[in-house]
């Protein structure tokens, strides 16, 4: 009998034992499973870490920050509002805008719409979408304001949205309505096309390549390395990771994991129902740090944004940073350390640390 009950009593605590590794097991599972990956897709419902940011008001700027890039202790502003001068220097250090330049108009050395601007190693670019050209410059001579030293000037070919450079003779376009792949490597010097990559995938036959493109209108950053492409979609609550010299790419939805019907967008039009996604963006070597509205057309403001999703370059969701005002920008530093945001109902750069 007592053989037995040891027996008895042996079988229990190996059945505990059992039962305490299937649990942790499915508990380990379970953690893992937050990110869904089916093939090339990566879906998540909620980001596993939300900090919540303290903005300090750190410059008054007299415009509309746009867009801002950071150079060491220097912001570069791009401000479509002014009336002269396109672009300002604001020194960090001494909390004070040190100079302005390439002012409004169409000859050389001039930009009339420009439409997105950014550093590549140490080449300072700008796009104008209305006469077609970009316009590049040694980032010294544009930190210094040497006004001696005149931008180079390439034409554009082509219709295109957004550009970003992979290097200093090379970028990614997106947007060209007469493709019907994503995206576009282009000579800089040549303006021609190298390669072309990007299938839209799920999109029925009746629909034209127009409405596609503005469907998944995009926002293309590049990683500074240069190999690598995210875009940033407007509509659907999705980035897409591009390897530039594989030509393949994966994405990953977010917790708002809804699809997107291109027939909205038909003939040019949409709902006023549609929900605005990401808005702006900025990378580091290391994150994607993307502005989201997920705001409808008839809301106020649906181009502006409390919320930034941060991603690794391998698209997997790091955290949620939520903040305290609606902002129109964002920039963070190479470190990953501090943002700079612009908040347009009070015109203040603001400040926090990450």
């Amino acid at each position: 009998m007592k053989n037995k009950a040891k027996i008895a009593k042996r079988q229990s605590i190996a059945l505990l034992i059992v039962m305490i590794i299937m649990t942790s097991s499915f508990l380990i599972s379970c953690k893992k499973e937050t990110v869904k990956i089916e093939k090339n897709l990566k879906v998540f419902h909620e980001f596993s870490r939300i900090d919540t940011l303290s903005l300090k008001n750190m410059f008054e700027f007299m415009g509309s920050a746009q867009q801002m890039h950071l150079i060491d202790s220097t912001m570069i502003i791009w401000n479509p509002q002014a009336k002269d001068y396109k672009f300002y220097n604001l020194s960090l250090n001494k909390n004070k805008i040190s100079n302005k330049f390439l002012p409004l108009g169409r000859g050389p050395g001039e930009t009339l719409g420009v439409f997105g601007f950014g550093i590549q190693g140490n080449m300072f670019w700008v796009y104008d979408i209305v006469l077609k050209k970009i316009l590049t410059k040694n980032i010294t001579s544009i930190l210094k304001n040497d006004r001696s030293i005149p931008f180079k000037e390439y034409p554009l070919e082509g219709r295109f949205y957004k550009i970003n450079f992979v290097d200093s003779l090379h970028l990614i376009a997106n947007g060209d309505i007469d493709s019907p792949l994503k995206l576009q490597k282009i000579d800089l010097v040549s303006s021609k096309k190298i390669s072309e990559f990007g299938i839209f995938k799920n999109v029925k036959d009746d629909y034209d390549i127009s409405s596609i493109k503005k469907a998944y209108e995009s926002f293309p950053f590049s990683k500074p390395t240069g190999n690598k492409v995210v875009l940033a979609y407007r509509y659907i609550d999705e980035v897409e990771i591009f390897d530039v010299d594989k030509q393949t790419s994966h994405i990953t939805r977010g917790p708002g994991d809804f699809e997107l019907d291109p027939k909205i967008f038909q003939t040019g039009g949409r709902t006023i129902n549609t929900i605005h996604t990401f808005v702006t963006g900025t990378v580091t070597d290391k994150y994607i740090y993307l502005l989201y509205s997920g705001k409808i057309d008839t809301e106020v403001n649906p181009h502006h944004g409390n919320s930034i999703y941060v991603y690794d370059w391998e698209g997997n969701p790091i955290k949620k940073m939520i903040l305290k005002k609606e902002i129109l920008s964002i920039v963070v530093s190479a470190d990953d350390t501090l943002l700079y945001a612009f908040d347009p109902n009070t015109g203040y750069i603001l400040k926090a640390v990450i």
